[in-house]
């Protein structure tokens, strides 16, 4: 490359850069207020307040709030939530909320979501991002990419590269860490307690592995509470895998459309043309039975 060439590379950077802080500064020009130590709540019915957003620093303008170091309270009929960020905006229009850098949402029985940004639909009562998630409630432990929930995180739907833990109650570390992927969305309900797994999805104990199109995995929330963490501990109550279901144990094979886990009866029913392929020292067998 010329020296000229180098020249007008640098004379380039230089004007970018300056259109850029000119641009930083004359919107810092136009913030109508500065404050440092900011709140703003919200009051609903009776003059209850519903929600309350504080930030270390604050620039305001005429249609929203940019704020550092935030702290965002939702009071709500079932639960309470607490959002904190690093940076965010607040439109004053609508009353949504974008967080940004560090983005930890957690609630007042005991969950918690991390992620680099949120955006909060007051009116809506949503939390929506596009990033990657990681939910922590009870002993389970969710990640995915792209989410929306509920403000009190009761429902919590993934959009796809989707991975549950599901750790043992006490008493059962025999048992091992249920680990279930998938590549679709993944809808959790923990008010009643189920959670769907869509798309090629595959759960794992360790000794034995499930693959299907569907899993629905219901679990139970025992009351019981981890000493380590505070928080409820749950376990699984009966898995259901619903098309091209395949069960790998050990070296044995089963297939079938459908296969309902019970798990408190360690039973597995197979039905939609069940096949088995038992691996003997002569060879494998392959038993197929009706529906």
């Amino acid at each position: 490359m010329s020296k000229y060439n180098i020249l007008f590379l640098l004379f380039c950077i230089f004007i970018a850069a300056s259109s850029f802080l000119a641009s930083a500064e004359e919107e810092q020009k136009d913030a109508e207020q500065q404050m440092e130590e900011f709140s703003i709540a919200g009051f609903g019915e009776q003059g209850k307040k519903t929600w309350q957003l504080n930030g270390k620093n604050a620039d305001i303008y005429s249609s929203n709030i940019k704020l550092t170091d935030i702290v965002a309270d939702m009071y709500g009929d079932q639960d309470d939530i607490t959002l904190t960020a690093d940076r965010g905006s607040f439109d004053k229009a609508n009353g949504k909320m974008h967080l940004e850098s560090n983005v930890v949402a957690t609630t007042k029985s005991g969950a918690k979501m991390t992620t680099d940004s949120l955006d909060w639909d007051r009116e809506k009562q949503l939390v929506t991002t596009p990033d990657r998630v990681n939910v922590y409630r009870e002993n389970m432990h969710t990640q995915g990419t792209g989410a929306e929930g509920k403000t009190d995180l009761q429902t919590v739907t993934l959009q796809k590269d989707v991975k549950v833990e599901i750790e043992p109650k006490e008493g059962e570390k025999a048992q091992g860490t249920v680990t279930i992927t998938c590549d679709g969305a993944l809808e959790v309900d923990y008010g009643k307690e189920v959670a769907v797994f869509n798309e090629n999805v595959k759960a794992d104990d360790g000794e034995n592995q499930i693959y299907s199109d569907r899993m629905d995995v219901h679990f139970s929330m025992s009351g019981e509470v981890d000493p380590k963490t505070g928080q409820k501990k749950g376990s699984i109550k009966k898995i259901v895998a619903e098309g091209n279901v395949k069960i790998v144990k050990g070296e044995n094979e089963s297939y079938a459309q459908k296969a309902e886990y019970i798990a408190e009866e360690k039973r597995v029913v197979l039905t939609g043309r069940p096949k088995l392929m038992i691996l003997s020292e002569g060879g494998g067998l392959d038993a197929s039975f009706g529906d």
